[in-house]
């Protein structure tokens, strides 16, 4: 018989070190898949290599080769998030580096060579790469940083590298998705401008493109309150586009200066863009296409024929999607990102015509060294007409057991964006807890995405309140439907989860504590020092400034630490552009005034979302510990 063991306590066959290996978040994740000349390309991150992302390739015969040197991080920092780093055409690779934000020709057994001008203080920054069908010209979306501002524009580099990069469009604030038609003639983009962000109003353009330059450029849908997102071609030249004028982001071709729709549900076909390069629909032919739905924070998977207006779930075993980037090869097998709640994410091809889907990489266990927890998918109805949404983790062990009196310690994650989502996939890190005999709960809060326009703008103006209010819900009707300890439950999050995170402890004195990674203390010094990308984002989520400056101080946990009576752990990477370590250092600074118990853990060389393996597994190591101290529990034994 197991032996009886106090939850929290167990012996965990997963380290730090282990969850450091595979990485944390969407930072960790194999991304940016493309197909050229029956090769497949895409990026990895590599932890142990200072977080770098390399380019990788898979030969027709099947063998696996790293493109990118050591030294060379493909990596965009446009709007400092990035996105569409890389792209490849008849073999010829043109990468973003992130040291020098300059594009580089990746050629074979060579050394890459800029094509862009040299940039060492990264103040000229590309991204949302795009080769034209004759792989003369690079379409790219540019960052001018230089002279004390930030600027944008749509340019087009000559691969050839011989002349500097000349500006397509400039005159609206921001630019993305640059794709050309399969005849090399018409280049379709979108575009806004402040005070919007992308997936809340943009615009779509169209123009001819002859000889690096734009003709007969014209709006196609400009509309209030509504977003158009990743504009594809068809095989045939046909140009659709994802639009939520109807509440939900559908499918849309563009016909006879009308949009014309695909196929309308109440389901999400589009990822919010915070980074470029992302494809949630790919055609297996003219009328034929491929599209990741997603559902009660789901993926699915599907095919949806225009003539018979079917459509097929493609593979039932998947429960996530990603969408950098879906594509089709000309066998008809779609190439993508995949993951289930019981596998880690990993390249996989789907055979349409024997719907079979087979891992290519990386390789996989056969079997799992540890008993895996799968999520149970909880959906409350909270105040209002919208549901609130949670994965419920529980614990689990092959190696103890506990008393039926025992309830485990509860772990609230709080997802960060706050324009995001809980994703529905194998994650090492939540299994670091449950192996340990934590439960977690990972909560689709108000304003998350997937779950409609309406449910998105539920956190306009209530960021701060609704988030932190989602979260106490959930682990209020897990306590008292007796899954959870009462007693035992903490909050974390990360960048603005970790916002959300430090609100829950201010308005409840529900959790023990919480962890706060790079999150958000002081919405005043954010709205002041915001990138220019996010310059009025807080305006949308708590209200206009200065005129509700009230209202920002209000919700500072900064500014009303006497109201946060419980420990805190603060986590901040001292190379943070988008969070400042002034919010982290502002935050530790008024504990200390008001003798409030917290610990800090500054770490050294990392940003936004933490990529170094020795940053993941220290902050890791001393989350554990912070909760074991909290909970009084010893550590657990190191299992065999």
């Amino acid at each position: 018989m197991s032996p009886q063991q106090t939850y929290g306590t167990w012996p965990s066959p997963i380290s730090a070190e282990d969850v450091a290996r595979a990485g944390v978040g969407s930072s960790s994740t194999l991304k940016e898949i493309h197909l050229d000349s029956n090769c497949v390309y895409w990026l990895e991150p590599r932890p142990q290599e200072g977080g770098r992302s390399a380019l990788m390739m898979r030969a027709p015969d099947g063998a696996i080769r790293t493109l990118t040197p050591h030294g060379f991080n493909v990596r965009s920092r446009v709007h400092d998030y990035g996105g569409g780093a890389y792209c490849v055409l008849d073999g010829k690779i043109y990468f973003v580096n992130d040291g020098d934000q300059c594009v580089y020709h990746c050629r074979s057994e060579h050394a890459p060579i800029p094509i862009t001008p040299p940039s060492p203080d990264r103040s000229n920054r590309f991204g949302d790469l795009h080769l034209s069908p004759d792989g003369r010209y690079l379409i790219a979306v540019h960052e001018d940083r230089r002279n004390n501002r930030i600027q944008h524009q749509l340019v087009a580099i000559d691969t050839g590298g011989n002349t500097p990069p000349a500006v397509l469009h400039e005159s609206s604030d921001f630019y993305s998705s640059p794709r050309i038609s399969p005849d090399g003639q018409m280049l379709a983009w979108l575009s806004w401008s402040h005070p919007h962000m992308p997936w809340d109003e943009s615009t779509l353009m169209l123009a001819r493109f002859h000889d690096g330059e734009l003709e007969q450029v014209q709006t196609l849908l400009e509309q209030t309150d509504t977003a158009v997102l990743q504009p594809a071609w068809s095989p045939g030249g046909v140009l659709h586009f994802l639009w939520d004028e109807g509440g939900w982001w559908n499918l849309y071709r563009w016909e006879n200066g009308h949009a014309i729709p695909i196929h309308n549900h109440r389901r999400e076909i589009a990822s919010i863009p915070w980074v470029f390069g992302l494809q949630d629909y790919a055609f297996l032919g003219e009328d034929d296409v491929v599209w990741i739905a997603r559902e009660d924070g789901c993926d699915r998977l599907e095919r949806f024929h225009k003539d018979d207006k079917q459509v097929q779930g493609l593979d039932p075993t998947l429960s996530s999607c990603f969408p950098s980037c879906l594509q089709v090869d000309g066998e008809q097998r779609i190439w993508f990102v995949g993951a289930s709640f019981e596998q880690p994410p990993s390249i996989i091809v789907h055979d349409v015509a024997i719907q079979h889907s087979e891992r290519i990489y990386p390789a996989l266990p056969e079997n799992a060294a540890f008993p895996i927890s799968i999520p149970q998918s909880i959906l409350l109805q909270g105040q209002g007409e919208v549901a609130r949404h949670a994965f419920f983790y529980p614990p689990r062990s092959h190696n103890v057991h506990t008393t039926q009196a025992e309830h485990p310690p509860l772990i609230v994650y709080a997802h960060s964006g706050p324009t995001s989502a809980a994703r529905s996939f194998f994650r090492l890190e939540i299994q670091y807890w449950t192996s340990r005999g934590f439960a977690v709960a990972d909560v689709n809060y108000r304003g998350s995405t997937g779950f409609g326009r309406a449910f998105r703008h539920a956190l306009d103006g209530a960021w701060g309140i609704a988030d932190a209010e989602d979260c106490i819900l959930i682990a209020q009707h897990l306590a008292k439907t007796g899954k959870v300890d009462p007693h035992r439950m903490v909050i974390r999050g990360r960048s603005a989860g970790g916002f959300t995170a430090l609100r829950a402890l201010m308005l409840s004195d529900l959790f023990a504590g919480g962890t706060s990674y790079y999150g958000i203390s002081d919405l005043e010094r954010l709205q002041k020092l915001s990138g220019n990308f996010e310059a009025h984002y807080l305006e949308q989520l708590v209200g206009p400034y200065p005129a509700q400056r009230d209202c920002y101080h209000e919700r500072s946990p900064a500014r009303h630490a006497e109201e946060i009576k419980r420990p805190v752990l603060i986590i901040q990477g001292l190379d943070d552009p988008i969070v400042p370590p002034e919010q982290a250092e502002r935050m530790v600074q008024v504990l200390t005034a008001h003798d409030q118990p917290h610990r800090y853990l500054p770490i050294e060389k990392e940003g936004h979302g933490f990529k170094r393996f020795e940053s993941v597994r220290d902050s890791l190591k001393a989350e554990l510990k912070f909760y074991l101290d909290l909970f009084d529990l010893p550590r657990a034994a190191t299992p065999p």
